[in-house]
């Protein structure tokens, strides 16, 4: 799913959550959206990329200085996220702080991302972005 169409989708499907795409040519590695829930108060980063989920070893494709940008806010304290789509299905990944990575095997996609399944209202702001409460695939929470 391309960058465009997870922006609006995020936007449409979490309106409680204000989203803001950011485009910066002259500072390398400034993720693609800030994020600011008006239910917390809880504001920060959000890269969106798409991941082939299908193979042994999905690789997350960063262009160059983003993953050393995002590592760098998240051990500032920073609120980060790696939202990821499947290039094969409906899912959506939602990787939070420590768990952003640049590649993830199959089993820690299941075990570590915040959030998987095909809904988008996943409960990813309810607290902090980098301890979020596990939920297992196919976990329909609200906002």
């Amino acid at each position: 799913m391309r960058e465009s169409v997870m922006r609006r989708t995020l936007i449409c499907e979490i309106p409680e959550v204000f989203f803001q795409r950011i485009e910066s040519p002259g500072t390398l590695g400034i993720p693609d959206v800030y994020f600011y829930n008006k239910n917390n108060g809880e504001s920060g980063w959000a890269e969106l990329k798409e991941v082939n989920d299908f193979a042994a070893v999905a690789v997350v494709h960063w262009r160059p200085g983003q993953f050393k940008w995002m590592t760098k806010y998240v051990e500032m304290g920073g609120a980060g996220i790696l939202i990821c789509t499947s290039k094969h299905s409906d899912h959506w990944y939602f990787f939070y702080g420590s768990h952003i990575r640049k590649t993830y095997t199959l089993d820690e996609i299941d075990g570590e991302a915040g959030y998987s399944g095909g809904l988008v209202r996943p409960s990813l702001f309810a607290g902090r972005a980098d301890n979020p409460q596990p939920r297992k695939a196919g976990h329909h929470g609200a906002l």
